[in-house]
């Protein structure tokens, strides 16, 4: 079941498409739901890139969804000029500066529970736990309490088409190998470890919501 944190946006709505399994069921559900919007699409410049570009092209145009595409420019040379930890976090902060510039629509994110439980772990192991906020710039994630599983039940039940990134299951990047490797066993040492994250995700928006400077400072 596809569980939504407070609402969605209601107009000028915007879906930032990967061509992944996670955003390609919430552009169905979104389909779906009568919900008119604009897909956006970054290609990092990797060969899994220019394929799931030639993907996320193909069905925008076979189901009549706007597409508007940014591309990562090297040229700046920006990886080299800064300490990143890695190509993932380099190629996140550009996807986010592409889509700031569309600062007209609300765009949706398709992060999900296991995302946060991912985040909250890795920044844990940095000293310091953070959740994914629910908003960012003109960003919002309407579906942090969405497990994984019931992303993938949903894309099955519904024939949902995706193109899977090859580097998702290499565990040389971190945030891989807490996905692969640590998480099944903090699910063994507790449970119900999803239900806690889901708890610290609802006070996040319930401070949102309140417009409290502490949720910023926080989170």
């Amino acid at each position: 079941m596809i569980k939504i944190l407070g609402k969605l946006p209601n107009k000028k709505i915007g879906l930032a498409l990967s061509g992944g399994i996670d955003s390609m069921s919430i552009a169905h559900f979104l389909l779906n739901g009568k919900k008119n919007f604009i897909a956006y699409y970054f290609n990092h410049g990797t060969v899994h890139g220019e394929k799931a570009e030639k993907f996320v092209t193909k069905w925008c145009r076979d189901n009549g969804v706007t597409l508007v595409t940014g591309h990562i420019d090297d040229t700046k040379n920006e990886y080299s000029d800064r300490a990143w930890s890695g190509p993932q976090e380099y190629y996140r902060w550009c996807r986010y500066l592409f889509l700031g510039q569309h600062e007209n629509r609300n765009i949706i994110l398709a992060h999900h529970l296991d995302d946060v439980l991912e985040t909250w772990l890795f920044s844990l192991f940095h000293g310091n736990g953070k959740v994914i906020p629910y908003e960012i710039r003109n960003c919002v994630r309407p579906f942090l309490l969405t497990a994984k599983e019931e992303i993938k039940a949903y894309a099955v039940r519904h024939d949902v088409e995706w193109i899977e990134d090859e580097s998702n299951g290499e565990v040389d990047y971190m945030r891989n190998r807490i996905r692969h490797n640590i998480i099944p066993e903090v699910e063994t040492i507790n449970p119900g470890i999803r239900k806690h994250v889901a708890r610290m995700v609802n006070d996040m928006y319930n401070r949102y919501q309140q417009n409290e400077k502490e949720y910023w400072k926080g989170y």
